[in-house]
């Protein structure tokens, strides 16, 4: 099987680095990287595209879709991390969510920590192993699944190391796994 992991387009939130909500739209600048991104995927094989739910991957999704008119099945295990509350429409340089982040990563190797209402490192790598158990049970075998930048970043290591991968790994992985809006990671 060949899975082809395309973060969404960008949106406003995106290009000025604020934390944002579910509902946040394409800026135009995403909506044309989806529609460039739609051409590059007419060559590529493509049985059936999984998608977020969240309204930036499901948008990203449906503009692809209109030139390869498959199967779209959505799904809340695709989404991004469920970041703290008090994140929301902030900047990542906000001194209160600068100390949260120290906190969390403080704390990354507890499987029952949390600082409010996130999801932890332990509640993404469970969803992203769903999601991967859900692919080994399909029969098709070009899949195209379009996410979010820290819900990959959990996914294709889980995929290299299987139950073995840790926060502390995740940590290293992260820093050198860049990824940009509509980039293609192919596993």
């Amino acid at each position: 099987m060949k899975l082809y992991f395309v973060r969404h387009g960008e949106t406003t939130y995106n290009a000025n680095n604020i934390y944002q909500p579910a509902t946040s739209e394409l800026s135009q600048e995403g909506i044309e990287q989806a529609e460039f991104l739609a051409k590059r995927f007419i060559h590529i094989p493509i049985d059936i595209l999984f998608s977020s739910d969240y309204t930036r991957a499901s948008h990203t999704a449906q503009i692809i879709n209109e030139k390869l008119k498959k199967e779209i099945i959505y799904t809340d295990l695709l989404r991004e991390i469920r970041r703290p509350s008090a994140f929301l429409e902030k900047t990542m340089a906000d001194s209160e969510v600068r100390e949260i982040q120290r906190q969390i990563r403080e704390h990354i190797g507890d499987p029952f920590w949390h600082h409010s209402d996130e999801e932890n490192f332990f509640e993404v790598k469970k969803r992203a192993k769903n999601f991967l158990d859900i692919l080994d049970e399909r029969q098709e075998q070009h899949i195209l699944a379009i996410t979010h930048g820290f819900f990959m970043r959990v996914t294709v290591p889980l995929m290299l190391f299987g139950e073995r991968f840790t926060p502390d790994m995740f940590l290293g992985f992260r820093e050198s796994f860049s990824l940009r809006n509509t980039g293609i990671t192919i596993c």
